[in-house]
């Protein structure tokens, strides 16, 4: 199922919920105004045909939210990872000056500033860790765009190598298969090297359970200092 599946799905939904609208209004009128007379009919105030009506609205509300639950739980299901919660990101701040990671290709080594890191495109992405608690909001570029910015988007895998001389060979399929994040900043605030950075891996296992695996987890690089080609 592809994305456009997705939206044939929501727009499903929609007229569902445009059709069964007056049933939905009633229902929660009569909820929180009338003294929950649709699940209760005293006999001395409602008539058969009465209770007929609200049978028949009762059915519709029901299958209304059978529908739509069904049709909500394929489109999640069915699609895993198509629909992600990584959007476009503004700087609130300027990057912390000074700050570089170093790239060795097969032409030689260069040092890429955070300033120019960021200016490839900021993204945003809220997600959990499986080293820190809670969700954690980041701010960065896209690991592909970064590797095609400094001419390694056609390798099969990189190191990437942290302040300690920690090391992790990145696959190609890690930056190819979802959205890979080489965070700059967390909160809106630069990383720095007390706050894991000044660049840091980020895999966003909210919205792409396939990256949580304790492969990946080992994968988690922060403080990165250099981006090295694999011969």
């Amino acid at each position: 199922m592809q994305l456009e599946q997705v939206n044939v799905l929501t727009a499903y939904l929609l007229g569902i919920f445009r059709l069964h609208i007056k049933s939905l209004l009633t229902l929660f009128t009569s909820l929180f105004f009338n003294n929950r007379r649709v699940f209760v009919f005293p006999r001395r105030e409602l008539s058969g045909v009465k209770k007929t009506c609200e049978g028949d609205r009762m059915r519709s509300i029901r299958t209304f939210c059978t529908f739509t639950l069904a049709a909500m739980t394929v489109a999640v299901c069915a699609v895993p990872g198509s629909v992600s919660a990584i959007e476009p990101a503004v700087a609130e701040s300027a990057p912390l000056p000074g700050t570089t990671v170093t790239v060795v290709g097969d032409d030689g080594t260069i040092d890429v500033s955070v300033a120019e890191l960021e200016a490839i495109g900021l993204m945003r992405v809220t997600t959990v860790s499986p080293w820190e608690k809670g969700e954690l909001v980041f701010e960065g570029i896209l690991f592909r765009d970064f590797l095609k910015k400094v001419g390694l988007d056609d390798a099969e895998e990189v190191l990437v190598r942290a302040t300690d001389n920690y090391t992790q060979t990145i696959p190609r399929s890690d930056w190819t298969d979802g959205p890979l994040l080489l965070a700059t900043r967390q909160n809106g605030k630069p990383l720095t090297l007390r706050t894991q950075g000044p660049v840091r891996l980020v895999y966003p296992i909210l919205d792409h359970p396939e990256y949580d695996t304790p492969v990946h987890k080992r994968r988690w690089v922060w403080a990165i200092t250099s981006i090295e080609h694999m011969q």
